[in-house]
């Protein structure tokens, strides 16, 4: 009898699951520790938003002191909207720089033949 090869989208199926269980047991059992601790580091990534958005950087910082206080009372996914606002200024640069070096590898590769063409066009022109 043949044995059946695993497919990469079972494996990773099988591995996102374990992961996602192993992440709920952490939160389950650690997430006041994870919410206090980690608060404070949220916050200090999300200093751009005091130069883009002070009302936003207002509020994450209420947030913040909130979540020292109670941070029994935090839900999983209201920390996870908490991450997302902190680190939103960072991946909105990160996505702008990509973009960048795409358009920039673009021109590379589209425009830079075309311009090579007509170079060495006109040069044979003058000749």
């Amino acid at each position: 009898m043949r044995r059946r090869r695993e497919t990469l989208v079972e494996i990773v199926l099988v591995f996102g699951t374990a992961f996602a269980v192993l992440l709920g047991f952490i939160w389950f059992l650690a997430s006041a520790k994870i919410v206090y601790w980690t608060s404070g580091i949220l916050s200090g990534i999300a200093f751009p938003w005091a130069f883009l958005n002070p009302e936003t950087w207002q509020r994450i910082n209420e947030i913040h002191q909130l979540y020292l206080r109670y941070p029994h009372q935090v839900a999983f996914e209201n920390y996870l909207a908490y991450a997302g606002d902190c680190w939103l200024p960072w991946v909105l640069a990160l996505a702008a720089i990509v973009a960048l070096w795409f358009i920039g590898v673009a021109i590379r590769y589209i425009l830079w033949p075309m311009a090579k063409t007509f170079v060495a066009r006109m040069s044979n022109f003058w000749r």
